[in-house]
């Protein structure tokens, strides 16, 4: 069972004469909205929040005293026990909304985690092979393309011994 799930929250300012606020909740916190553009990624071990526009107040769900405000252009990692420190946010961190995803030196256990959202089954990856590094754009609406890809740029090959499975390793 896999625990990703990524939202993007567009919050346009309330008409009312008390404005009420728009919170995204995740296993880890909350993200409240400050008239902003932004996205929550809750994978496996922790939630990511990164700001495209505007501010967002991130608060840790077990530890209500942890908040930081993030402004355009900040990411933030949290988890159970704490929020780590704001990073600048990654150029391409929402080029999944445009339906593609971008990527500049990642690495590729990286890259196959992100694509295992878009496919059906299970993508799984050789440790030795998911440490190689790739560049480049992929489409998540067709993940047999994408996988060809990067097939073709690096130095791997994509078992699929059924509907369900592949199997990414080294080329030998």
């Amino acid at each position: 069972q896999r625990l990703d799930r990524l939202a993007l929250a567009e919050v346009v300012p309330d008409s009312l004469l008390t404005p009420r606020p728009f919170i995204v909740e995740s296993r880890d916190g909350t993200a409240r909205a400050l008239g902003t553009r932004y996205t929550v990624d809750q994978t496996d071990h922790d939630s990511i929040v990164t700001v495209i526009e505007s501010q967002v107040a991130v608060t840790n769900r077990d530890h209500p005293q942890q908040s930081v405000t993030l402004q355009t252009g900040q990411s933030i990692r949290l988890n159970s026990k704490r929020i780590h420190l704001p990073e600048a946010a990654s150029p391409f961190a929402a080029s999944w909304i445009q339906g593609r995803l971008v990527y500049q030196d990642a690495p590729l256990d990286q890259v196959i985690r992100d694509l295992a959202r878009y496919r059906e089954g299970f993508l799984k990856i050789d440790e030795d092979a998911g440490r190689l590094r790739f560049t480049g754009v992929l489409p998540i609406d067709n993940p047999a393309a994408a996988l060809s890809i990067l097939e073709n740029a690096l130095p791997i090959r994509a078992k699929q011994p059924g509907k369900w499975f592949v199997w990414i390793d080294l080329k030998t």
